[in-house]
């Protein structure tokens, strides 16, 4: 398979029978980044994909002028991925890879998920690497 090199992260629409139908690229084969890129495109469908808007394109790599969609689309994945409330109780300077995995099993959750939020919420995506799922997704639906 040849390496795209494409920007489009992913892409949510309605075929002419109005099924939506969601596409992610796996540009970074990531658990933190799969999940994320879903539930962005799922804000889409769901507050937005309607008679005016039939699709989205994402492209995340200008990360300096997103739009009001696109925040909220971000909005809705941060919140529905990890609740505010038990992030706010979670997140401090001081975290351990050991309560990033206790934290996720509270939550129900990948420790990638948290992994991943830790590295936005710090602009340092050097932290937590190893626990991001890295090489795990694609896999999964590419034979």
């Amino acid at each position: 398979m040849d390496k795209c090199s494409t920007h489009i992260d992913g892409s949510v629409f309605k075929n002419n029978s109005s099924t939506p139908v969601i596409c992610l690229t796996f540009r970074y084969d990531r658990v933190d980044y799969f999940w994320f890129t879903l539930f962005h495109e799922l804000a889409y469908l769901i507050l937005h994909l309607n008679g005016e808007m039939n699709y989205f394109f994402d492209n995340l790599k200008s990360y300096n002028d997103l739009s009001k969609i696109e925040k909220e689309a971000d909005f809705f994945a941060e919140e529905k991925l990890i609740a505010k409330q038990y992030w706010k109780s979670f997140y401090s300077e001081y975290i351990s890879e050991d309560d990033i995995h206790n934290f996720a099993e509270k939550c129900r959750i990948s420790p990638a998920i948290a992994a991943g939020r830790i590295q936005k919420e710090r602009g340092d995506y050097r932290v937590f690497r190893n626990l991001l799922g890295q090489k795990k997704v694609k896999e999964l639906f590419v034979p």
